[in-house]
């Protein structure tokens, strides 16, 4: 006859197991979170890396009305090689004027432009932000005497228009520790509709080393931000909750449902409202240039990210924002049709600067010289054609 196990022994024997269970997921759960997840930016570790002093460095930056430091020196380009910064004396002799961002803010589409139309073009591109910090930018720039504004929306700004620090929560998020002392302007949509203005919130290095701690309960207005609902989960225990959390993220989403990682941004019924922000950001755009007596260009600029999905599916990733601005009688023009004129879709990378000169994968980056020629011959057309 069998001896029979106390029943004391089998509970113990089963704790054992469980907790082992445990604790062999945990371990595996942060190795994959330090080996895998952290190194590509799915997960936030919490890690303080100015001090007091070089932090007060920072603080002399200042805040503009748009955004961190003094605003950028506009520039005036009179033809291909010929730029020079913007003085007063020269601002009646501006005929167009370009907004946008960093692709906005390269100096050579402009000398281009205006050597297609043969007057002077000024650049007010703001590099590192988006088309909100380039609305502000333009209601703020009232010596803009220029008949013709064109703004440029590079797809990927999106994104830029639902956070305020897209740099650290998209690219490096645990750089936040090392991060600049305020966070960026921008606009949140009203319950009817309407934009609101958030200015930059600046911070004592006390409030910062909170923020990096916890940056949900600390950097209000931003969907991106660490530790909220729809950002990156922060590195703490449970490490597999933390795990099970980044394939919920929106990023990871967007790949899983073989869209740009910007892609579901795009989409009306998004909860981060991004798509509707946008809109109204752009309109407003147009509405401030009417009634300054002004002509707008509108153009929506692709990344190498909507040619691989234009190739996959047929459809641009951010054709709702170009439907919507229809139905309010906005017209944004779509460059990647016309790029699409010049070179084959698998010929793509060779409108980008960084990577392969030619099929679509593995490169990216700004537009190569071949992109904002098209580009600048577009503007050109678009510009005459008012």
């Amino acid at each position: 006859m069998p001896m029979k196990v106390p029943q004391k022994k089998t509970l113990c024997l089963y704790l054992i197991i469980v907790i082992f269970a445990v604790l062999t997921l945990e371990g595996l759960s942060w190795l994959a979170l330090k080996q895998v997840f952290l190194p590509r930016g799915y997960v936030y570790k919490p890690k303080l890396i100015q001090t007091l002093s070089s932090y007060a460095k920072y603080q002399a930056y200042g805040v503009a009305s748009w955004g961190i430091g003094s605003d950028p020196v506009a520039q005036r380009s009179s033809g291909p090689g010929d730029t020079q910064p913007l003085a007063e004396p020269a601002y009646s002799s501006i005929c167009v004027s370009l907004y946008g961002d960093s692709f906005t803010a390269d100096l050579r589409w402009g000398e281009w432009v205006a050597g297609m139309l043969g007057c002077d073009v000024a650049n007010y591109g703001v590099p590192g932000f988006g088309i909100d910090q380039a609305l502000m930018r333009f209601e703020d720039t009232a010596h803009d005497t220029a008949g013709t504004v064109v703004l440029s929306f590079f797809s990927e700004d999106i994104a830029r228009h639902v956070t305020r620090n897209f740099d650290v929560w998209v690219y490096q998020p645990s750089d936040f520790g090392a991060s600049l002392f305020a966070s960026k302007a921008r606009y949140i949509a009203l319950p009817d509709g309407r934009l609101q203005y958030v200015p930059a919130e600046t911070r004592t290095f006390v409030e910062f080393e909170a923020a990096v701690r916890d940056p949900a309960a600390h950097v209000p207005h931003d969907y991106l931000v660490a530790g909220g609902m729809s950002g990156l989960p922060i590195w703490r225990f449970p490490f597999t909750l933390t795990l099970v959390r980044i394939f919920f993220h929106w990023k990871v989403q967007a790949k899983l449902a073989q869209l740009p990682w910007y892609g579901q941004l795009y989409m009306p019924d998004h909860e981060s409202r991004a798509l509707p922000i946008s809109v109204q950001i752009v309109d407003r755009f147009v509405a401030v240039a009417q009634a300054r007596g002004k002509r707008s260009v509108v153009q929506l600029l692709p990344s190498i990210l909507d040619f691989q999905h234009y190739a996959r599916k047929g459809v641009w990733p951010y054709q709702s924002l170009i439907d919507a601005l229809a139905a309010r009688n906005v017209r944004m023009h779509n460059l990647g049709d016309e790029l699409l004129k010049d070179i084959d879709l698998n010929e793509a990378c060779a409108l980008f600067d960084t990577g392969q000169s030619s099929g679509i994968e593995s490169c990216g980056g700004h537009y190569s010289e071949l992109g904002y020629r098209i580009l600048a011959r577009h503007t050109a057309a678009q510009v005459e054609a008012l």
